[in-house]
């Protein structure tokens, strides 16, 4: 293998490693918003830079929890509405 190969070889694994890391951090994330009461995430509504996008991440987690989806599922469902409600579940978290 040459030296140019292994390099790529390395840079897959860890952009592998970097994108299981990021998604357990994700999961967790967004079981604590799982956990939150509705009270408590509407209090923060106001301190949020997008309150669409809040709204958005509110709805999938209540629509995750009725269907009582996995995490992986409900990590899926919020990276499909967009950067914007995942910008927003960080803002979240870092206020709960």
């Amino acid at each position: 293998m040459t030296d140019r190969e292994e390099r790529k070889k390395l840079l897959r694994e860890k952009s592998k490693r970097a994108k299981r890391e990021a998604d357990v951090k994700l999961a967790a994330e967004l079981e604590a918003i799982r956990q939150a009461n509705t009270a408590d995430l509407e209090a923060l509504k106001p301190k949020l830079s997008d309150p669409e996008a809040f709204d958005a991440l509110v709805a999938a987690v209540q629509e995750s929890t009725a269907a009582n989806e996995t995490k992986a599922q409900l990590r899926g469902r919020v990276k499909a509405l967009g950067e914007g409600v995942l910008k927003v579940a960080k803002e979240v978290i870092d206020l709960l």
